[in-house]
């Protein structure tokens, strides 16, 4: 896939998409830090609370990748 190829297609799905991952890493954080804060600490929860730390680590480089792809960063004037 050539570099223009990604940018043809429609940027408000791909705002979307960025915003909808925005959410679920956010989610998966905060489903991370309740298993991590609770009261029993089992191994069971330690690894959940790590692989959801993980997801959400990853929804958020995705995002950040389609914020940037697309300019979004840019200084407007």
């Amino acid at each position: 896939m050539s570099d223009t190829n990604f940018t043809k297609w429609n940027p408000r799905r791909w705002i979307f998409v960025m915003r909808l991952l925005m959410v679920l890493g956010l989610l998966c954080f905060l489903c991370s830090g309740s298993l991590y804060y609770s009261v029993f600490f089992h191994e069971e929860n330690i690894r959940a609370s790590r692989e959801l730390s993980f997801a959400g680590i990853s929804c958020w480089t995705a995002a950040l990748f389609i914020t940037v792809r697309f300019g979004l960063f840019r200084w407007r004037r």
